[in-house]
């Protein structure tokens, strides 16, 4: 029987919506807000913001499993408003804060991000993406920069969007020699505009894999729930 195993509270706009600004000026607004994922961040989708429009995202998290609360905030922002460096996003993840019954402290690492859009859907060919990622630890002797290269596909559908993720992590930096790998296909259903359901699944190395499903709420302005269910 599955569990829920954590509810995603997020995220919590502090700028404008990611299909604003920069409509005419950079293609795939209407692509993106329609394949854009909110709370549910088991899944990449490959999709930008608006142009020159800073935005910061707050993300809280409660794993029923551990007891835990965690929170962070994402910034990101696309630089220019034409050419293909409009479909390119830079993100920068603040340390999590975690909340546990032993206390409260902050992980020791800060995320920097790339992404680019490198074709958009029209209809025949699916939205293809990349993101570079590199996690930077701190005040922590002998640990390495966790890096973590992404393939990302979406494609949409009549009444959803259809995603596939390829991930390579490398956690000790640029020694290839060690890596991780996982493949997670999965599908949003669009109920309506408030509301949408997700389902995916996964394999990882040295796991045989999983499914997960859940439910995003969009139940104000920029707040959404995503209870997600393992």
């Amino acid at each position: 029987m599955h569990k829920i195993s954590y509810i995603l509270l997020a995220p919590v706009l502090l700028s404008a919506c990611k299909a604003i600004a920069g409509e005419d000026a950079c293609p795939g607004a209407d692509v993106t807000d329609k394949q854009s994922v909110g709370s549910f961040k088991s899944i990449i989708d490959g999709q930008p913001a608006a142009p020159d429009t800073p935005q910061a995202q707050i993300t809280a998290l409660y794993n029923k499993n551990s007891g835990q609360f965690q929170s962070r905030l994402v910034g990101g922002i696309v630089f220019v408003q034409t050419g293909i460096f409009c479909q390119s996003q830079l993100t920068v993840t603040t340390p999590t804060l975690v909340v546990a019954s032993a206390g409260t402290q902050f992980q020791n690492s800060v995320a920097v991000a790339w992404e680019q859009r490198w074709l958009i859907d029209d209809g025949h060919l699916p939205t293809l993406s990349s993101q570079l990622s590199f996690q930077v630890p701190y005040n922590t002797p002998g640990a390495t920069v966790d890096i973590v290269a992404t393939a990302i596909a979406a494609k949409s559908f009549t009444n959803g969007v259809g995603y596939l993720n390829a991930i390579l992590e490398s956690p000790n930096g640029f020694d290839a020699t060690i890596f991780n790998w996982t493949v997670i296909a999965g599908y949003k259903h669009i109920i309506h505009d408030e509301l949408e359901v997700f389902g995916d699944v996964f394999v990882q190395k040295g796991i045989a894999g999983g499914f997960e499903a859940a439910i995003e709420w969009d139940f104000t302005d920029g707040v959404s729930l995503a209870p997600v269910f393992r």
